[in-house]
């Protein structure tokens, strides 16, 4: 029996044949990072099917999100500035864009491929403030300051243009800005809608044909704007609204107002316009956004929120959602989907902001410094030591600071950053402030230390100079006239620079006495030193070399955009940045050696490793880059999300991150994008990563591909699947129209699988990560088809459903996810709480009793039965010492059976953790043999099984017991099995060999596990003990299960404690503490949540224990989330 999931399967049968569609593939998939905008994103819009979002931003680029995943689905980069307006054409096949005033371009896209088909140079003269297609999609109108155009699709010819920019006022039409252009539904009118700065505004009736004006409206003094249009149905009234206005519906012929009511925006700037299905007039005005109903004028709901500005607002008529883009308070750059109906927020399309500003390697080459806007200074670690380091005063979240240099000490044990004109010192080894060396103004200045690293030369609109280690001023140089940001010390140490309006001042280091200054051909923006001293590179009308000693001009290479001069340390290769490129110059001839292409936005930061090998490059675009020096060719890609959480990808789409990571890590294949899992097993390596940088040592590499191995083998795969002819099956969904919302909990969809070389296996199907058939899923092995058509009813759960569907062939290779996000937003159903609670004091075997087991199993349910409030009802069922049996324990599955989807289970267990010799794990029955623990134990595999195809999804399984942790069969190593001591007992048993010779801890360890031909040193340098420890840490478990979060005790190989000092088992009084005393409510909102709990755990035991015990989690469904307490 299918729980929880009816089908009805119909096979395609034509006669003499099997129908096979050529849908097998080889499977070519391109990673696509989730960086998000990083600038004020200017205008959003929903494609006509209502599956995907566009968005334009000041980051010069044009972004589309798939809505189903929401997941960025591609980026677009072809104007020189921002990007202000886009529009869909009909079909939803282009994505017309408009850039701004230093720009004026129209350009038009193939979305789904990302290639530009046509563009409009300079189409305006100004920025593009509306982009607009005909009903028919053959005309594009557009309009700007003082200016309206209409464009031929087809043949990309002007048809019409308004020009009123250059006439004197009397002879003007449009004079302002063409903010709003509508057409009425026969496609014979449009209307254009202009403001003007102080109030009011004109609306222009035009002939679609003749492109004659018909009517003028002026709507000086009646308190309205124009910065929205629409027509009613029957195309008789035309609509009009703004900020800080009215909402005018007047009569096209006689101009008579039908219909006004006040918009409910007030404030600028304020976006506003009108829903597509006429319903709704809305707006968003600086940190609140309203709905209103057309006919009525009356506020359907008004919602202020955490945002300093919106920027664009608009509605999906399809799915009846709506999306509102801005800048939240820690400056993140989001666009946050609403239900028009309800208002209530589905997600946010995110961004992380954090232009990288300057850069620096380590001595040693193993760390980069990176200076960020509005984020933390940052140190990577590159050498496989554990992904960034935040260097932060505090609470970081000061508006607008900017670190504008970053300096290594030469033990670089200290990193020097200047803030805002602040200087700090830091600890690199854990990033705590050492001092504060000077706080002053908030002007962007750089800093350099000196060669010897003893002073610090500050440029604070004068040459400072301070001890590195005490921070007292050593005094001030003087001032360059008109003195920029550029300072500079020679390699040597003997000499300090400092540029301004013609004029390089030097001073003497030793003496600080000014020497005599350079008079160079205008302002001097930047200087670096060559490394012998001779040379300057100067950032002037271009670059320039010049004599350090009388600063004659030897060579120039002029530009515009040109900055960040910097030479390599044998000072062969001068390095520049070139608006988003950089080149790499021969030092003494300036021919352009290489041009490093990949950034996406200004390059502002570079610096050479101290081996000559790599270039570090840091740019607007919020990445660093590492190139290859001697081959100009890209190794690897930076990318902080936040202040926690990394990606580094390189060009061969390897990629290494953290867990958390992993949200900004999806995968584009032709037309869809696909959360991480789907590709994660074989891009996912570290390994390949830290290879390629250079830097790690050839023993942590070996560890991180160990790690990778021994997921490979927990999975049940090798690497060979990964060639690339991989044959895949294929699933797809049917249903066209899906609701992103509904407040039906039967959702009605349809599938369709097929597999050109194979028949089908076994079909899955998921709700938020959680198999609703079984770990096995359904068996499709008797049907022996390759094709399959399913009808599938499926209960949802309240809130937010992210549903999957794979299908799986007799080769056991399984398909791409079909993946797609629904909300439910119907009656709630307040959910029951099943709890299972199991503790044996008393054995069989009484020499093996415990003091706590069963009091913790009590406890847990004592204090679950505090919270009846939260449940329609709460059902618990326990077992104890002698009835705790395997057979009473696989009877309660039948009452598991009797949940519902949104119903909580909390399985409890406290016992005895048993290994036998195959090192599997058992929990200890009251009747277990425990010389041989598959007598009578129950087998992990059992207990987990508790929880497999129940039609709840909110599950949780936690385990007091030893060994109840995951164990590497192969990183195994010996205990002692004797570790009762005083009144704290462990609650395990290890099965050892009986008349084996003894062997020593190390001589065992190296029998069993290859990882220990190299020190443990290697892993305690990525962080943790063994290549099992790091895998876990490193890799996402993409292995089946039950849905279940399953937190243990305490690790494969470790003890869980039990004593009178806790009166408990110590992982259950930290549980009921963390419940009881809200101490795991670790965000203070009152609730205590599983992903709270099991954080709260995994640093409140090791500290009640003082690291002798050490709770990890066998399984966690990253997409499950409940309330606990």
């Amino acid at each position: 029996m299918w729980n929880n999931l009816h089908l009805s399967i119909s096979f395609i049968v034509s006669i003499g044949c099997i129908y096979i569609c050529s849908v097998g593939f080889a499977q070519k998939a391109e990673l696509v990072v989730q960086t998000g905008h990083y600038k004020k994103i200017n205008h959003i819009i929903f494609s006509p099917d209502g599956k995907h979002l566009a968005s334009a931003s000041e980051d010069k680029s044009l972004k589309v999100w798939d809505l189903t995943t929401g997941k960025e689905f591609r980026t677009m980069r072809g104007h020189k500035r921002g990007v202000r307006k886009l529009a869909f054409s009909p079909d939803g096949k282009i994505l017309a864009s408009g850039g701004d005033r230093y720009d004026g371009s129209i350009i038009f896209w193939d979305w789904v491929t990302g290639k530009k088909l046509h563009t409009f140079k300079k189409a305006h003269g100004s920025h593009i403030t509306v982009l607009k297609f005909s009903k028919d999609g053959k005309r594009l109108y557009s309009g700007s300051y003082r200016e309206m155009k209409v464009w031929d699709v087809n043949t990309k010819k002007l048809l019409f243009k308004r020009n009123d920019s250059r006439k004197r006022s009397e002879e003007m039409l449009l004079k302002h800005s063409v903010n709003a252009i509508a057409l009425s539904p026969n496609q014979k009118i449009f209307a254009t809608g202009s403001g003007r700065s102080g109030s009011g505004g004109d609306i222009f009736l035009w002939d679609a044909r003749t492109f004659k004006v018909i009517k003028h409206f002026d709507l000086k003094g009646s308190k309205s704007y124009a910065t929205a249009l629409m027509f009613s149905k029957n195309g008789k009234i035309l609509y009009n609204t703004g900020p800080l206005g009215m909402v005018l519906g007047r009569n096209i012929k006689t101009g008579k107002i039908e219909s006004s009511f006040e918009n409910a925006g007030h404030g600028y700037p304020c976006p506003c316009g009108f829903s597509p299905d006429k319903k709704y007039v809305y707006s968003a005005c600086a940190s609140k956004w309203s709905i209103q109903d057309m006919k009525t004028g009356k506020p359907i709901y008004s919602v202020k929120d955490a945002i300093f500005g919106y920027s664009s607002i608009a509605f999906n008529i399809t799915n009846q959602t709506f999306a509102v883009a801005g800048q939240s308070t820690s400056e993140k750059y989001l666009i946050n989907l609403y239900y028009t109906q309800t208002g209530r927020f589905i997600r946010s399309l995110k961004g992380y902001p954090g232009q990288i500003t300057s850069v620096q390697f380590s001595h040693n080459n193993f760390k980069i410094a990176s200076g960020n806007y509005q984020r933390p200074t940052r140190v990577w670690e590159i050498n496989g030591g554990g992904g960034f380091k935040n260097f932060v005063e505090g609470a970081y979240s000061k508006r607008g600071d900017i670190t504008s240099t970053v300096a290594f000490s030469n033990d670089d044990k200290i990193l020097y950053n200047g803030i805002q004109g602040r200087i700090y010192a830091w600890r690199t080894t854990d990033g705590k402030m050492i001092k504060r060396i000077m706080k002053g103004s908030h002007e962007r200045r750089n800093i350099v230390l000196t060669p010897d690293g003893k002073n610090i030369l500050h440029n604070s609109g004068s040459a400072l100079l301070w001890d590195a280690k005490t921070g007292t001023s050593n005094g001030n140089l003087g001032r360059a006239r008109n003195m920029t940001r550029s300072i500079a010390v020679s390699p040597q140490g003997n000499i300090y620079y400092a540029g301004g309006y013609k004029e390089i001042k030097r001073w003497d280091a030793k003496t600080l006495k000014e020497l005599p200054a350079l008079k160079p051909d205008g302002y001097i923006w930047e200087i670096a030193v060559s490394p012998d001293g001779k040379t300057l590179a100067t950032r002037d009308f271009g670059v320039s070399l010049r004599d350090a000693t009388t600063g004659a001009l030897l060579k120039r290479l002029k530009g515009n955009n040109i900055q960040a001069p910097t030479f390599s340390l044998d000072g062969q290769l001068l390095a520049i940045a070139h608006g988003d490129d950089i080149k790499l110059l021969n030092a003494t001839t300036f021919n352009v050696v290489h041009t490093l292409k990949s950034h996406t936005d200004v390059v502002n930061a570079l610096h050479f490793s101290y081996d000559n090998r790599l270039l570090v490059s840091g740019s607007e675009d919020t990445s660093l880059k590492l190139w290859d020096v001697k081959t100009g060719k890209l190794v690897a890609t930076l990318h902080a999300l936040d202040n926690e959480d990394f990606i580094i990808t390189t060009p061969e789409l390897y990629y290494m991150t953290t867990k958390g990571g992993l949200k900004g890590v999806a995968f584009r294949v032709k037309d869809k994008v696909f959360p991480f899992e789907q590709f994660d097993l074989q891009y996912n390596r570290p390994d390949l990563v830290l290879q390629k940088i250079g830097y790690a040592s050839k023993k942590v590499i070996k560890a991180y591909k160990r790690a990778y191995q021994k997921r490979l083998q927990k999975l049940g795969f090798n690497e060979s699947r990964f060639n690339k002819d991989f044959h895949l099956p294929t699933v797809r969904l049917l249903t066209r129209k899906l609701p992103v919302n509904t407040s039906k909990k039967q959702l009605l969809f349809k599938i369709k699988a097929e597999d050109t070389k194979y028949t089908l296996d076994r079909l899955h199907v998921y709700v938020n990560d959680t198999p609703i058939n079984g770990i096995k899923g359904i068996d499709l092995s008797r049907r022996r088809s390759q094709n399959l058509e399913q009808k599938m009813t499926l209960e949802l759960s309240n809130g937010l459903n992210k549903i999957q569907v794979s299908v799986m062939n007799d080769k056991g290779v399984e398909s791409l996810q079909e993946t797609f996000e629904i909300n439910y937003d119907g009656q709630k159903v307040t959910p029951n709480l099943y709890v299972i609670a199991l503790g044996i004091s008393k054995y069989k075997t009484k020499k093996m009793n415990l003091n706590y087991a069963r009091k913790d199993a009590q406890d847990v349910v004592k204090a679950l039965l505090q919270k009846k409030a939260q449940y329609t009802q709460i059902i618990v069922d326990t077992l104890f010492d002698k009835n705790a049996t395997t057979v009473n324990i696989k009877k309660l599955k039948q009452r598991l059976n009797t949940t519902r989807v949104d119903d909580r289970v909390i399985v409890f267990i406290a016992s005895h953790g048993l290994l036998d010799e195959k090192l599997d794990y058992y929990l200890a029955m009251h009747d277990v043999n425990f010389r041989n623990p598959s007598e009578k134990g129950l087998p992990y595999e059992d207990l987990e099984g508790l929880l497999d195809g129940i039609p709840a999804r909110n599950k949780v399984l936690m385990i007091d017991a030893c060994h109840s942790g995951e164990i590497d069969k192969q990183d195994r190593q010996e205990f002692k099995n004797n570790t009762n001591v005083g009144t704290i007992s462990a609650r395990g048993f290890t099965k050892t060999g009986q008349g084996k010779t003894k062997t020593t801890p190390k001589e065992s360890s190296q029998k069993n596990s290859d990882d220990f031909d190299f020190d443990v040193a290697d892993y305690k340098q990525v962080g943790l003990g063994n290549s099992f420890d790091l895998m876990k840490k490193m890799f996402a478990d993409l292995r089946r299960n039950s849905g279940a979060t399953v937190i243990s005790a305490a690790g494969g190989m470790e003890y869980a404690l039990e004593g009178n000092l806790w009166k408990n088992g110590v992982f259950t009084y930290c549980l009921l503490s963390g419940m009881k005393n809200k101490e795991a409510d670790l965000n203070n909102d009152g609730k205590v949540m599983l992903s709270e709990l099991q954080k709260y755990l995994k640093t409140q035991v090791p500290k009640v224990t003082n690291g002798k015990q050490q709770p990890t989690s066998r399984v966690e469904n990253l997409s499950v989330d409940f309330r606990i307490w």
